[in-house]
């Protein structure tokens, strides 16, 4: 079935969702919640790619062009789960606890941002790495700042399909 354009908006309530990724980089098929998204939030932010220039004595320009961009989505996620932390971060269980070992996370995933608006965009990001950083304010107590970079696994960045 062909992509159909219309004019449904992916606003409202999203769903976000995240799992392993697929082999060679393909969207995963196994996806849970990442929890609950503090509103206004989210949102995708673009770094420009690097430029490229071959340039002639003389300061003529022969050739050039831009790499890819790196794009990240984020978000705020609401408390300290478990289940998300130990996906973003090296953490132990003691007891009653949760340690923290390393900020830092080598596993990949794969990201479905859903709109509840039938007809709406959905995004399905196929491979990413994720980041995540601990933070707290007064209105909202402790929250994770999460930062998904798009990344090209072998199968593309990302596929956008209507909801049905």
């Amino acid at each position: 079935m062909a992509y159909v354009d219309n004019n449904a908006s992916a606003w409202g309530k999203l769903e976000f969702k995240f799992g392993a990724p697929g082999a060679g980089g393909a969207m995963g098929t196994v996806l849970k919640t990442l929890g609950i998204v503090k509103e206004d939030s989210f949102s995708f932010e673009t770094e420009d790619g690097k430029e490229l220039k071959w340039t002639a004595i003389g300061g003529e320009v022969i050739d050039q062009m831009k790499s890819e961009p790196v794009v990240k989505a984020k978000c705020t996620v609401k408390n300290l789960n478990k289940s998300l932390l130990s996906e973003i971060w090296d953490i132990e269980e003691s007891g009653d606890k949760l340690i923290i070992k390393s900020f830092v996370s080598t596993k990949k995933f794969s990201f479905s941002i859903v709109p509840k608006v039938s007809g709406a965009e959905k995004i399905d990001m196929f491979y990413c790495s994720v980041s995540g950083k601990l933070t707290y304010t007064e209105d909202s107590g402790y929250n994770v700042e999460v930062e998904i970079t798009i990344l090209n696994g072998g199968k593309g960045f990302l596929s956008i399909e209507k909801v049905a």
